[in-house]
């Protein structure tokens, strides 16, 4: 049973990392995925420092610090939900000159198909910032952070990150 957990949050990762520029219509077994996840404990991820920013504008991230369930690639930056429930989201990101702001966004797994602005952080004055939300997530359901305009000040830091992105579930579904 260990090793069918490793290999699905294998694949399902390489999937999700395939290539994150694309649209996708939903997650594919999403449901099946959530049912063999253990979602009666805690679900949360942190992760800091950019690796990249995609050509899309989205941002991947150089280190996790904690992966509490599934469903978060650092690599692709996307949060894909597996237990549904509220979820407190807050990300941060900052850049060397004003005019930088970063986006969260989400998509519903089969209610669109393109990415809808949730709340940003920055902006035409300054150099980055920090937001936090509530969110009632679905199984399926994506949130990921963008570099909406500038740049981030150190892309490749490792002592002090100028990223972050953090979403932990506070209330179960019923």
């Amino acid at each position: 049973m260990k090793l069918e957990y490793t290999l699905l949050l294998s694949l399902s990762t390489l999937c999700l990392a395939a290539n994150p520029d694309a649209p996708r219509q939903g997650v594919i077994g999403a449901q099946k995925l959530a049912t063999a996840a253990d979602c009666s404990g805690p679900v949360g991820f942190s992760a800091t420092g950019t690796l990249r920013v995609h050509s899309t504008g989205l941002i991947s991230y150089r280190n996790t610090l904690v992966d509490r369930g599934v469903g978060f690639s650092r690599e692709t930056g996307e949060f894909t939900v597996h237990c549904p429930g509220i979820y407190h989201i807050a990300f941060a990101a900052y850049g060397k000159n004003p005019g930088t702001r970063v986006m969260l966004k989400k998509r519903g797994a089969n209610k669109e198909s393109s990415w809808v602005d949730v709340a940003s952080a920055g902006g035409d004055k300054s150099a980055g910032g920090s937001n936090q939300v509530l969110l009632e997530l679905e199984v399926g359901d994506q949130t990921a952070v963008w570099l909406a305009s500038g740049d981030i000040a150190t892309p490749h830091d490792t002592a002090q990150p100028s990223t972050t992105f953090t979403a932990f579930r506070i209330a179960k579904k019923n």
